[in-house]
């Protein structure tokens, strides 16, 4: 939904307009777009932890040909862009699956579907997006955001208002149990008396 994605937006540090080409890629490539977003969440772990010194990441990056410090300094389009895009255009699928392990977790493997075709193909299904009008605005994305909060906040209001009635009559609805269990005891007795009679 433009809300989730909103939201998505807010946590990857990338824009709604990116994200919602990303999934139209990512759907026409057979890959869940839930696994992309991880994908692209550890991406951003990798290169933190690759600036760090960690091995395994440092590795991976100098396989790709990138330069940690200078990848870091891109937003997390370009960067996602960079790395699906050398992906791509390895020749070696082991080490091209082993290196998006590494970098992307193992969601990793499943971005190596998104570039199947190269990094052409890849921009272009990300373009295509934008031609059938499947690209979300970020101005969209945030009045869907702010709409779906508001009734957030009602469901919560709401919810609160119920809570307080039932906690305000409590005293009451014992009561009404109480006169409820002592009727049914009542016609229980009445009940066992009417069959001795008879």
């Amino acid at each position: 939904s433009a809300d989730s994605l909103q939201k998505l937006s807010v946590q990857l540090g990338a824009s709604t307009e990116f994200l919602s080409a990303l999934q139209h890629a990512a759907g026409r490539a057979g890959v869940d777009f839930e696994k992309t977003s991880k994908a692209m969440q550890k991406m951003q772990k990798s290169a933190y932890d690759a600036q760090k010194g960690l091995t395994t990441a440092k590795d991976a990056f100098h396989v790709l040909g990138i330069e940690v410090d200078d990848f870091i300094q891109l937003s997390p389009e370009e960067q996602f862009r960079q790395i699906v895009e050398s992906l791509g255009g390895m020749e070696n699928q082991s080490v091209a699956t082993g290196v998006a392990m590494d970098l992307m977790g193992r969601s990793g493997s499943e971005m190596i579907k998104i570039v199947a075709g190269g990094p052409k193909e890849f921009q272009s299904l990300m373009e295509h997006a934008k031609e059938l009008g499947g690209v979300l605005t970020d101005d969209a994305a945030k009045g869907a955001a702010d709409v779906a909060d508001a009734w957030q906040d009602v469901a919560t209001t709401w919810n609160g208002l119920l809570r307080d009635v039932v906690l305000e009559a409590n005293g009451a609805f014992k009561e009404i149990a109480i006169t409820l269990v002592d009727t049914a005891k009542f016609i229980r007795e009445w009940g066992r008396e009417l069959k001795f009679l008879v």
